[in-house]
C-alpha cells in the first residue's frame, strides 16, 4: 500500500491506460455490430438477432470489467487478463479474412498479417481463463511454486505463435483457400500430424487440470473473505457448465428453443467477468451463499416440477386414450397443470430442507432450535424458565463463547 500511494502517477497511467483500450474496444465491436446487424438477412427472426447483440456485447463486458477492476487496483493482473479476450474479439482480422471468397492472384500484406493473427488468436480467448484460474483473485499464484504453470503456459503460446509463423501455408477458416506463407519452411502436415498434436494436447489438458487444481488448493488455504471471493468464480463457472453442456443437443435444432439456449449461453459467458469483478471488488460479496442456495433450491424444484408435469401429462394421455380413443387430449395437460400449481409449495418446502440438512447443516440445526423454542416459551409464564429456554436457544445457534441476560428493572 505505500509504494502505490508513492507512486500516483503510473497508477494514474494505468487507469488511463486501461480505459483508453476498453473505449477503442467497445468502438470497435459497436462498428462490427452495426455492420453485422445491417447485412443480416430479412427473414432472420428477432430471437436470433437478440442472440447476435449479446453475443456481440460479451468482449465489451470483458473489457469495461477488466477496466474497472485496473482502476481500483492497479496491479492486480485479473484485470489485464480480462482485457485480452475483448481485444481478441475487437480484432477485425477474421472479418478481413473472411471478405475474401478465394485468394487473391497477389494477396496484400494485410492479408497475410490477418491470415498470420487469425491462426492463432484463439490463445488469446484461452489462455487469459487458464491464468485467471490460476491467480485469483489477488493476481499472485497459490505459492511460490506454482509460478512454473506461468512459464509453462507462456511458452506453450510462445511456440504455437512460432509455428504458425513459420508455416509453409496460411488458411482461411471458412473459405477453404491458403496463401503461400513468404518467409514459412515448417510443412502444413507435421503441424497437424501426430508428433506435434498429441503433445500439444497434452499440454493443454495437463494445463487445465493443474490450474483448475490450484484454485481449489487456494480456496483450502484462503481466510473467509478469500473463500468468498472463490466462491464466486465458482458458482459462474457451475452457471456456465450448466448452460454449456446442453448445447451440444439443442444447437443443432433449427427451433426456437435454439436460439433462446444460445441467449443463455451468452449470459453465461458474461456472469464469469460479472462474479470476478464482484468479488475482487468484493460487492455485496457476502451474498453468493443466498445466491448459491437459492440457486440448489430452485433449479431441483424446477427439474423436478418438468419431470412431474411431462409425466403426468404423458401418463394422462396414455390413459385418456384407453378410455376415450383420442390421441391428444386438453384434460390432461390441465390435470397436470393444477397438479404442479398443488405441489409447488410443498415441494419447494421439502426440498429446501433437503439442501439445508445436507449443505446448510448449521442453518438447518438454527431454524429447529428456533422452533421449538418457540413452542416452548409460547405458554410460558414463569421468568426463570424463559430465560433458561432463551439463553440455550441462543447458545444452540450462535454458539458465543458465553452468554449473558440482563433484565431492565420496570418502573414502579
Amino acid at each position: 500500500m505505500k509504494q502505490l500511494a508513492s507512486n500516483p502517477r503510473r497508477l494514474s497511467h494505468n487507469t488511463w491506460l486501461a480505459w483508453a483500450l476498453c473505449g477503442l474496444i467497445c468502438l470497435s465491436i459497436l462498428i462490427n455490430l452495426v455492420v453485422g446487424l445491417t447485412n443480416l438477412p430479412a427473414n432472420v427472426s428477432a430471437h436470433k438477432n437478440l442472440g447476435n447483440v449479446v453475443f456481440g456485447f460479451i468482449p465489451v463486458v470483458f473489457a469495461v470489467l477488466g477496466a474497472l477492476i485496473l482502476s481500483r487496483q492497479p496491479r492486480n493482473v485479473i484485470g489485464w487478463l480480462l482485457m485480452i479476450p475483448a481485444i481478441a474479439f475487437a480484432l477485425p482480422a477474421e472479418g478481413y479474412v473472411n471478405s475474401f471468397t478465394s485468394a487473391p492472384p497477389v494477396p496484400p500484406v494485410t492479408l497475410f498479417l490477418a491470415l498470420w493473427l487469425n491462426d492463432w488468436d484463439w490463445l488469446l480467448l484461452m489462455f487469459p481463463i487458464f491464468f485467471i484460474l490460476l491467480l485469483f483473485p489477488t493476481g499472485q499464484p497459490p505459492s511460490p511454486r506454482w509460478r512454473w504453470l506461468i512459464v509453462f503456459g507462456l511458452s506453450m503460446c510462445i511456440i504455437f505463435i512460432l509455428l504458425v509463423t513459420f508455416s509453409q501455408r496460411f488458411t482461411s477458416d471458412s473459405g477453404g483457400w491458403s496463401v503461400a506463407n513468404p518467409i514459412g519452411f515448417i510443412p502444413e502436415d507435421s503441424l497437424n500430424g501426430l508428433y506435434f498434436f498429441v503433445p500439444w494436447v497434452g499440454a493443454l489438458f495437463t494445463l487445465t487440470v493443474l490450474c483448475t487444481a490450484s484454485l481449489f488448493v487456494r480456496y483450502r488455504r484462503a481466510a473467509a473473505v478469500e473463500r468468498e471471493q472463490i466462491k464466486w468464480l465458482l458458482y459462474a463457472c457451475g452457471l456456465f457448465l450448466a448452460v454449456y453442456l446442453p448445447l451440444y443437443w439443442i444447437s443443432d435444432s433449427k427451433t426456437i428453443l435454439a436460439d433462446v439456449w444460445n441467449v443463455l449461453f451468452a449470459l453465461a459467458i458474461l456472469a464469469i467477468p460479472t462474479a470476478i469483478a464482484i468479488a475482487i471488488l468484493r460487492y455485496r460479496l457476502w451474498d453468493i451463499d443466498v445466491l448459491i442456495r437459492r440457486t440448489l433450491v430452485y433449479g431441483a424444484l424446477t427439474l423436478t416440477l418438468a419431470l412431474v408435469y411431462f409425466g403426468g401429462v404423458i401418463l394422462l394421455q396414455e390413459l385418456f386414450q384407453v378410455i376415450t380413443g383420442q390421441h391428444q387430449s386438453p384434460v390432461a395437460t390441465v390435470i397436470s397443470t393444477l397438479g404442479i400449481a398443488a405441489l409447488f409449495t410443498p415441494l419447494r418446502r421439502r426440498i429446501q430442507n433437503d439442501i439445508d440438512r445436507r449443505f446448510y447443516r448449521k442453518k438447518y440445526d438454527g431454524e429447529k432450535t428456533l422452533a421449538a423454542f418457540a413452542a416452548r416459551v409460547r405458554d410460558e409464564v414463569e421468568l426463570d424458565r424463559l430465560t433458561s429456554h432463551l439463553l440455550d436457544a441462543v447458545q444452540e445457534t450462535i454458539q458465543p463463547e458465553h452468554v449473558s441476560l440482563w433484565l431492565k428493572e420496570g418502573k414502579k
